[in-house]
């Protein structure tokens, strides 16, 4: 009751700064509405309208049982999933949320999974978009390479975080995997474009309100961080993540004034976490099927910490392996240290202690 009240308040604060800011500043919002109208035909639609479709239309195909096959069932198993969930999942992992909550949704009506098995399954199902990963963020950061990290790093906080926290939860089956009625693959099509279509305006409404606010309340932050003397580079870094935490594309775009290091942590942290005009996208859709947005929403605050943290990890070990390189020479002609010794019998017993782990937990689980 607490947590509700508090959580209330959070929000109706919320709601009086943005009234306060379309009274004070009524030519700031216009001009922002129009810069989102703008962001949402350039941005928004191409990188989302057809991955929208095409989770629809796999919703449809996997619901008649299409992608039945050895690997499904084997991901199925592996993830803890029904087999019709697994293409959504698959895509949901570059197609960009809430593509995938609309496609679970629709098998969850259709009574092809359980409430818990469609509640856990968005967690994988509503990736930030491949497309402006490789798009946006790469034209900001001036890197194809640096986007493509991001992506994969992505990809791995979520499939981990998966694994960890919500792979074991709500194991309760269907009592019948039965198949929903045939459907003429024209229609199945037909109907996709249409109700995306119709989908993705209401979308565009999230990111117009998120994006116009975010840069208000961010760029009002900033003249007054700078008016107390905060440095100029932590100025923008301010600035950047209150961007992020309110809609994605405008917290991206504010990066490009950070350092190239901060940059690449914060935009790991950007599209891991999505931003709350996202996450209340995938809240409504959920919500329209009686479906529950807690595990999606706390997946991505666990992501939007384990991403910047795997970004770190791997550049630190590619510049380990350049120092490496440059020292290979003198490793052959000094032969193998004792140090080298040392460290490769630590990682062994570490790696001995880790699988000891892993092992006495399955089987803790199983019995």
């Amino acid at each position: 009751m607490k947590k509700n009240l508090c959580v209330s308040y959070i929000f109706f604060a919320f709601t009086v700064i943005c009234s306060v800011f379309s009274l004070a500043f009524p030519y700031e919002v216009a001009y922002y509405c129009s810069n989102a109208l703008k962001m949402c035909g350039t941005s928004l639609i191409p990188s989302l309208f057809t991955f929208m479709v095409l989770s629809k239309i796999l919703s449809h195909l996997s619901a008649q049982g299409t992608f039945n096959s050895s690997l499904s069932r084997f991901l199925a198993r592996l993830l803890n999933l029904p087999d019709c969930l697994i293409p959504i999942c698959l895509l949901g992992l570059i197609g960009g949320a809430p593509s995938g909550a609309f496609a679970i949704g629709g098998l969850y009506k259709k009574g092809l999974c359980t409430k818990s098995q469609a509640e856990k399954a968005c967690v994988l199902a509503n990736n930030c978009s491949a497309a402006f990963i490789l798009g946006v963020i790469s034209a900001v950061l001036g890197s194809k390479t640096i986007a493509v990290y991001i992506l994969i790093t992505n990809i791995i906080s979520t499939v981990t975080v998966y694994f960890i926290f919500f792979r074991r939860s709500g194991t309760h089956q269907i009592e019948k995997q039965s198949t929903a009625k045939k459907e003429k693959l024209s229609h199945i099509i037909t109907e996709s474009i249409t109700s995306s279509a119709e989908s993705i305006i209401k979308l565009c409404g999230f990111v117009i309100f998120f994006y116009t606010f975010s840069c208000i309340i961010s760029q009002r932050t900033t003249i007054l961080l700078l008016e107390i003397g905060v440095s100029g580079e932590l100025t923008d870094l301010i600035k950047s993540v209150i961007c992020s935490l309110l809609e994605l594309t405008s917290g991206v775009l504010s990066i490009g004034n950070i350092s190239v290091q901060n940059a690449m942590l914060l935009c790991s942290m950007c599209v891991s976490f999505t931003g709350l005009s996202i996450i209340f996208q995938v809240k409504s859709v959920l919500d329209n099927h009686t479906l529950s947005a807690a595990p999606f929403i706390q997946s991505r605050f666990l992501c939007a910490v384990l991403s910047p943290v795997l970004i770190q990890i791997s550049h630190y070990l590619s510049s380990a392996s350049t120092t490496v390189s440059t020292l290979t020479e003198t490793k052959k002609a000094s032969g193998i240290t004792g140090k080298d010794l040392l460290v490769l019998i630590s990682v062994t017993i570490i790696a001995f202690i880790g699988a000891y782990i892993l092992n006495h937990l399955d089987k803790k689980h199983k019995k």
